[in-house]
C-alpha cells in the first residue's frame, strides 16, 4: 500500500491561549502506541492515554479557508518544535496519542487526515516538506447536532 503525505504543518490554530481541537467521541484511548476502544482496555494491559488532537495547517490559504465560516476569534500560532518536543515529553503521552489533523477545510467536515506530532517534530528537525499521513478522524453521525469524531489508524499493522 502507497503512503499517503502531506506537506509539512506550520501553523496551529488557537482560541486565546488554548488551541482549537475537534470534539473526539470518547471512546478512543492509547496503550503503549496502539489505540483500542475503550471497551478493549483491561487490568493487564498497560494504562491507557486519552488522545490529544490539535488542528494544524501547511499555509495561510489553509487556515484561511478553514476560518471562512467561522466566528469565534481564531488565531493561527506558528508549530516550532520546542511546542511539540513539550507536549511528547509529557509524562502521560504514548507514542501516537498526540495527533495533529491537517489542512482541515471545515471545523466539520466528514473525514480529516491527521498525522502524530512525532512525525511532524521529525519532519521539521529533518528540514522534510511531507508528514506521513498516519490516522483519520471521521465524524460520528449519530444526530445532526452533535459534530464528534473517532479516530482510525491509516497505518496497516503488519
Amino acid at each position: 500500500m502507497a503512503e499517503v503525505s502531506s506537506k509539512t504543518p506550520r501553523y496551529v490554530l488557537r482560541h486565546g491561549l488554548q488551541l482549537v481541537s475537534p470534539s473526539l467521541s470518547g471512546n478512543h484511548t492509547f496503550v503503549a502506541g496502539s489505540e483500542v476502544a475503550d471497551s478493549e482496555v483491561t487490568d493487564s494491559k498497560p494504562s491507557p492515554v486519552a488522545p490529544s488532537v490539535i488542528f494544524g495547517f501547511t499555509d495561510k490559504p489553509q487556515y484561511d479557508a478553514f476560518l471562512q465560516g467561522d466566528t469565534k476569534h481564531l488565531t493561527p500560532y506558528p508549530l516550532v518544535k520546542r511546542f511539540l518536543m513539550d507536549q511528547l515529553d509529557q509524562v502521560e503521552h504514548r507514542a501516537g496519542s498526540k495527533l495533529l489533523v491537517v489542512d482541515a477545510l471545515d471545523p466539520n467536515q466528514k473525514v480529516m487526515q491527521a498525522t502524530t506530532f512525532e512525525a511532524v517534530l521529525k519532519s521539521l528537525q529533518d528540514g522534510q516538506q511531507l508528514v506521513p499521513i498516519t490516522h483519520r478522524l471521521i465524524r460520528d453521525d449519530v444526530d445532526d447536532a452533535s459534530c464528534h469524531y473517532r479516530i482510525e489508524s491509516t497505518i496497516a499493522n503488519d
